[in-house]
């Protein structure tokens, strides 16, 4: 079993509330960038908004390994439709798919110029 499947099966039997606790903690302190985006999947599955409203922080982090946390959250952000905080820190990134995520959730940098963020 690998990590996402045991963090998916956990998701799925355990209490919601004690579940969201668990999976943001998962998802903002585990090292491995794998656990770190299935917290945020099963959370965006669970409709959990205030949990991944406290994870926009990570869009402000470096990257571990890749860039798959950050774009995790920010598919869960437009799922959710949450807001996310300034993405200017991302526009300097040179990363195909960081970029086409941005475009495809509609979380581009125009947008924010334009609502003044």
């Amino acid at each position: 079993m690998t990590a996402i499947e045991a963090i998916r099966t956990y998701a799925h039997h355990a209490p919601s509330s004690e579940a969201s606790v668990i999976l943001g903690e998962l998802a903002r302190n585990d090292p491995h960038e794998s656990v770190k985006v299935g917290g945020i999947s099963c959370l965006t599955e669970l409709c959990e908004t205030q949990e991944i409203s406290m994870l926009v922080t990570l869009l402000q982090d470096l990257p571990a390994v890749t860039w798959a946390v950050h774009i995790e959250e920010l598919h869960a952000l437009k799922k959710l439709g949450i807001k996310p905080p300034s993405l200017f820190n991302l526009a300097e990134v040179d990363n195909l798919e960081l970029k086409n995520t941005l475009t495809q959730t509609g979380w581009n940098l125009q947008n924010q110029l334009a609502d003044g963020i």
